[in-house]
């Protein structure tokens, strides 16, 4: 099946949702975040698919508890060794039951309440639906100068190459068909996935709908991850996607 022909004409009236976590040593936020999430989605059938990517703190054992105190809720765990965020979401991937696959990442930095309206694109018959954090005027905070105007560069080369207009290219919400994963794969296993992926749906000419979403920023010393290497690697992706046939 092209993924570029994925049923547009589908309206997902009531849709089940796979939400992919990928955990590295999120100890601190992962209760927090799991609650809201519980608390936010009441009116969707959905799955937890969280994939505890090598963590060497308390991460696995808080999300143990969480299953063990939410027994109605479905939720799968999966350990394996450290593979980057890539190479966790491609795992989720291939677990995940639902209709609609969500990016959500384990830290506090996004909300979980913006998912519903993310949702809504998805019973027009849309495809592909990215959580923008330039398009809502109340996000005044960024993790760094340095990581606001990394993002900035990122999408202005994402727009350049593939005749694009998007406002944030880097955001950590971004929701899919999960038949567009029948025809569409990437092999980067850390923060590189997002800029290939985003770059392998624009060259197919799949619309993405940006929709505006709150955020949070944490600062390295609170655990982000993401490094100004990260920035460079993700540039390269976007030429090497732009120039394979």
């Amino acid at each position: 099946m092209n993924a570029q022909n994925t049923q547009k004409d589908t309206a997902f009236k009531n849709p089940h949702v796979s939400l992919l976590i990928p955990v590295y040593n999120e100890e601190a936020s992962l209760l927090f975040l799991l609650n809201k999430i519980k608390g936010a989605l009441l009116e969707i059938d959905y799955e937890l698919v969280i994939v505890d990517d090598g963590s060497t703190d308390g991460s696995a054992e808080k999300i143990e508890t969480f299953i063990v105190l939410n027994p109605h809720l479905r939720i799968q765990l999966i350990r394996q060794e450290n593979q980057g965020k890539g190479g966790a979401i491609r795992t989720a991937i291939r677990n995940a039951l639902g209709n609609i696959l969500v990016v959500q990442d384990a830290d506090l930095e996004y909300e979980p309440s913006d998912i519903l309206s993310l949702l809504k694109p998805f019973e027009k018959g849309e495809v592909v639906v990215y959580g923008s954090r330039n398009m809502n005027p109340e996000n005044r905070e960024y993790s760094s100068f340095f990581f606001y105007w990394g993002g900035i560069l990122v999408t202005k080369v994402t727009n350049f190459l593939f005749s694009s207009q998007l406002t944030d290219e880097a955001t950590g919400y971004k929701l899919f068909d999960a038949r567009l994963f029948n025809d569409l794969s990437f092999k980067e296993n850390d923060f590189a996935w997002e800029p290939e992926v985003t770059a392998k749906i624009l060259k197919r000419k799949i619309n993405i709908v940006e929709l505006p979403v709150q955020y949070h920023p944490r600062s390295k010393l609170e655990g982000k991850k993401i490094s100004w290497r990260d920035g460079v690697k993700a540039i390269f992706v976007l030429f090497k996607e732009y120039l394979r046939r």
